[in-house]
Order: C-alpha cells, then sequence, then structure tokens
C-alpha cells in the first residue's frame, strides 16, 4: 500500500497517480479534508478502489463507497478520450475555502475536468461515509478474492457431537440469511437449527430438538440440506422421507411441498433420494437435486408435482446427462444453475431452458483428481454476486475457489488432500455457503 505524505498548500498541483483510489497528493488532500479520513483508508477497497481497477474490469460494486470509486475511473476515461498525451501529465488548480474545494482551471479544459473528477469522487465518499467499512478493504490480490488460511469455529465443538443446543451431529447442509444468521441441517440430530452470529448456541427450527426421527410433519428423518427465504421460512431436503418439508418461522411442524413421503420414483412428483436445494428469491421456485435420479426437479410455489429442468435422461457423463447430482445453486446473473455431479467429479452450469451443460469446474470426462483443475467426489457449490464459484472438495478436504469464467481453482480453506481438525484443515465438507462478508 502507498503512504501519502501529505503537504497542505493553499493552491496545489501536479497529480502523480491516476490509479483509482490511489490518492494522488492533490486527490488525497480532498479526501483528508472532505471525509477527515486519511485516503490509505480507501486504497484497496472493494473492487473498484484498487490498482487492478480498469474500465475493463467485470464487477458489481460492494457499497455505494465502491461505487465512488467506480464513478471516478468512469470520468477518468472520458479524459483520456480527449486528449493524446498521458493522463498523468496534467496538472490542475484547486483551492479549499470555507470548507470546500474548488477548480481553477479554465472551464472545459482536460484540466479542470481532472480536478472535477476527483472533486466529485472525495465529496462522493463523503456522501458515503455511513457504508465505509474496513472489512471490505483487500478483497482483491491478483484478480482474485483472498481469506485468512486459519478457520474458526462459529457452531458446534471440534470432534464433539451430541444433541444439546451448542453441539451438532453431522452437520450436511448450510444456508445464510441476509443477516448473517447460519441455518444448519443437523443430519443425524433430525433437525435443522437456526445459529445468530457470534452465539453459542443454536435454536431448533425444523424437527425437534430432542434428536428424535420420523416421518410425521413435526419431525425429520436425516435432513441433509436447507434452503431459507426473506421470512425466515425455511425448505429441508427430508432425505431418509423423500420429501421436501416447508416450516414457516415459529412453526412447530412442516408442509410437504415437494415429493412424497417414503414413496420414491420417476414421476414428477415424486424423488429419490434427494440431496441439495436452493431458492430463486424472485419466484419462490425450488431448484432439488434429485440425486437417485440423475435429475434437477423444479417445484413452483403450491404445485404438487415439479418439472425435470436438467438431466432426466439416465446416469452418465454426456452433456446432456447428470451423474449423481448432489447439489444444486440457482445463479441469478445467468439465469442458469450450477450443479454438483458427486459420481462426475464436476460442476456444471445448466442453463434454464436448455438441454445440456457446459463445464463450470472439474474434469468434463468424469476425472477425479487433487490438481487445481480437478475435484473429487464434491458436495455442494456456492455462488457470490461477480459469479466466482466455491466448491465443497469432499474428499480433497478442501474448498476451492473458481474465477468467473475459469477452470483453474484456488485453495481458500482447508489443505489438499490432508484431512484434520486444526483451524488450517478440514475434514470431509459437505457444504460450503457465503455470508454478505464472504465469508
Amino acid at each position: 500500500m502507498t503512504m501519502i505524505n501529505l503537504i497542505i498548500p493553499l493552491i496545489f498541483g501536479t497529480l502523480f497517480s491516476i490509479t483509482t483510489c490511489e490518492p494522488s497528493k492533490d486527490f488525497g488532500i480532498m479526501i483528508l479534508y472532505l471525509t477527515d479520513r486519511h485516503p490509505n483508508d480507501y486504497n484497496d477497497y472493494g473492487c473498484w478502489c484498487n490498482t487492478d481497477a480498469s474500465e475493463t474490469t467485470d464487477s458489481i460494486t460492494v457499497d455505494e463507497t465502491d461505487s465512488c470509486c467506480k464513478i471516478q475511473l468512469e470520468c477518468y476515461n472520458r479524459i483520456k478520450n480527449m486528449i493524446t498525451s498521458p493522463l498523468s501529465d496534467l496538472k490542475y488548480r484547486a483551492v479549499y475555502y470555507d470548507n470546500q474545494f474548488q477548480c481553477f482551471d479554465f472551464e472545459g479544459t482536460p484540466n479542470r475536468n481532472l480536478c472535477l473528477c476527483d472533486l466529485r469522487a472525495a465529496e462522493c465518499l463523503k456522501e458515503a461515509s455511513s457504508t465505509y467499512n474496513s472489512g471490505k478493504k483487500n478483497i482483491i490480490t491478483d484478480n482474485i478474492l483472498r481469506w485468512h488460511p486459519e478457520g474458526i469455529t462459529v457452531a458446534g465443538t471440534t470432534s464433539v457431537a451430541g444433541v444439546a443446543q451448542n453441539l451438532l451431529y453431522g452437520p450436511c447442509g448450510l444456508a445464510i440469511d441476509s443477516s448473517n444468521v447460519l441455518y444448519i441441517s443437523d443430519s443425524n440430530n433430525h433437525r435443522v437449527q437456526k445459529w445468530f452470529p457470534g452465539a453459542s448456541n443454536g435454536s431448533t427450527v425444523a424437527g425437534q430438538g430432542n434428536g428424535i426421527g420420523g416421518a410425521s410433519d413435526s419431525l425429520l428423518n436425516r435432513p441433509v440440506a436447507v434452503a431459507v427465504d426473506s421470512n425466515g421460512t425455511v425448505f429441508v431436503v427430508d432425505h431418509n422421507n423423500i420429501r421436501v418439508q416447508m416450516w414457516h418461522e415459529g412453526a412447530s411442524s412442516g408442509t410437504t411441498v415437494a415429493g412424497v413421503t417414503g414413496s420414491y420414483g420417476l414421476l414428477n412428483d415424486r424423488l429419490y433420494a434427494p440431496y441439495g436445494i436452493d431458492r430463486d428469491s424472485r419466484t419462490g421456485t425450488l431448484y432439488i437435486a434429485d440425486y437417485a435420479n440423475h435429475r434437477i426437479m423444479a417445484y413452483s410455489p403450491g404445485s404438487s408435482s415439479g418439472i425435470v429442468v436438467a438431466g432426466g435422461n439416465g446416469a452418465g457423463l454426456r452433456d446432456n446427462q447428470l451423474h449423481a447430482p448432489v447439489s444444486v445453486r440457482f445463479d441469478p446473473l445467468s439465469e442458469s444453475l450450477l450443479i454438483v455431479n458427486y459420481e462426475g467429479h464436476n460442476v456444471v452450469r445448466w442453463k434454464l431452458g436448455s438441454s445440456n451443460w457446459t463445464i463450470a469446474a472439474g474434469n468434463p470426462h468424469g476425472a477425479g483428481g487433487t490438481s487445481s483443475m480437478h475435484l473429487h467426489y464434491p458436495r455442494d457449490v456456492a455462488v457470490d454476486r461477480w459469479g466466482n464459484i466455491y466448491v465443497a472438495d469432499n474428499a480433497n478436504h478442501r474448498i476451492q475457489f473458481f474465477r468467473a469464467g475459469e477452470l483453474n481453482g484456488t485453495t481458500i480453506a482447508g489443505i489438499s488432500a490432508a484431512a484434520g481438525n486444526v483451524p488450517t484443515q478440514l475434514s470431509q465438507p459437505l457444504s460450503v455457503a457465503l455470508d454478505t462478508e464472504l465469508n
């Protein structure tokens, strides 16, 4: 990070750097006076306040602060189209008086326009000061997101199973709501636990808290995945009961919204060993990974029967087939489904309405492995707002990160092929989910 030595003259000029949010002395002074923050506070912030940002950057903004940097870069680009010399050769004059800056070059000149770019960006940062979050600094380095190499336990106790509210037994699936509340399908306890950030205990929101399973509406039998809507309603893949149950917040029993209790089959109102689930928040459509039928089913709200939207052509590796799909994620950016093929050792992307898939991660021919291009019995996938994907690479004991459109992954959690219970290791991760801070 470049440190800025600030000298505060009444009139100042030379622009030493034009990199978005790596402040020049001039822009740095504007930031200091208008926001009461050191300009280095904005270095490497979000996606646009960093040295990699350019007119070709393909990222959304993480907040209003980040938007200010994007606006400044776009302003710079307009000036670059007006001049033949480097933008860094321009000088401008600005005066700070009565708590505001004024640009003093002639109207319409590139110099004045450059001053206005910096001034508007600094004023924007001032207006967006309430959105500033230091946790959004340094999230991008060399065009990839990065994470701390050591994890922390946020629910349960390492290597201790139990039915108490501070324990878990066979946790299998995760969901996180917009408030960063964690929902856990506590499989061997036949329940779903809700865990608030920083809490030492969870609370049961589906099933019974005593670890008893069953087939009635008030019970679950080995829940393996969960989705949650904005009202706190959970949708639970009740694996051994071959159904999906909907539990409203505070309810003592659930309602079957997909499948028929205890009855498996290939008909569109049946499931066979369902494993994964996701929900389109716009339409309420549920997408279910119908593992043993090698297909993805879509259930509209209120429907007693689903439709096949991916697979359904038997188990296999052809691009119109799935092979033991164990997880599904709806990607609203591309209107597609990300599907984890457990036996295929890959993640495929199936655009809604299409008749085949394209590879998203792993080997398209079903070969497992430990390299950065391979997966080994993957179990779950998540997608962020930029289209990057995250894979729980079960048999490799790691979480793999794949930048949007790339097939070469990076290990961001765990150590490849090394299981363990220390903070740097994972042991057969079954699920992956992201909170609002991309943890």
